[in-house]
């Protein structure tokens, strides 16, 4: 009888337990390489959210000394960049980092940032904390890539 209620104590303390909210996907993650060495580059990516509304509150990168996220804004005809705190990501819900739009802006980088190899993300969230991805990179010149180019783990 005592291994019994053993057995009903740890199926509730189980049921207690808080549920975690399903951390957001990232899709499409890249980076376009600056076309002058010393300018900052830019990151793009797709944040889909699993369920649970989020916000998006830092990018992130072991191989920038700074970054900061910007939206582009039309004004009077003309394109105005302004940084941004962070970003609401809605449950069951697509957020686009894009050219014209939503971006992360990565100040100088190491010279490991290079054509061809991943660019490490970190993207912070106030609930699901911090999911780790690779961007693709691509030159100044090229056009964006299609599909997803980037597997993500949350950390």
């Amino acid at each position: 009888m005592r291994h019994h209620f053993a057995g009903l104590a740890v199926a509730a303390a189980v049921l207690a337990a808080p549920v975690q909210a399903a951390a957001p996907m990232i899709h499409d993650a890249w980076v376009r390489l600056p076309a002058v060495a010393g300018r900052p580059a830019a990151a793009y990516f797709t944040v889909m959210g699993m369920g649970t509304a989020d916000r998006l509150v830092e990018v992130s990168s072991p191989l920038a000394t700074r970054t900061e996220m910007h939206t582009m804004t039309m004004t009077g005809g003309v394109m105005k960049m302004t940084p941004i705190a962070g970003v609401d990501i809605p449950a069951r819900g697509n957020v686009a980092f894009k050219p014209g739009g939503n971006h992360a802006m990565l100040y100088t980088l190491m010279p490991a940032a290079k054509l061809g190899s991943p660019l490490p993300l970190a993207l912070r969230f106030e609930k699901a904390g911090t999911i780790l991805v690779n961007a693709k990179t691509i030159a100044a010149g090229d056009p964006a890539p299609t599909g997803d180019t980037t597997g993500h783990s949350a950390h």
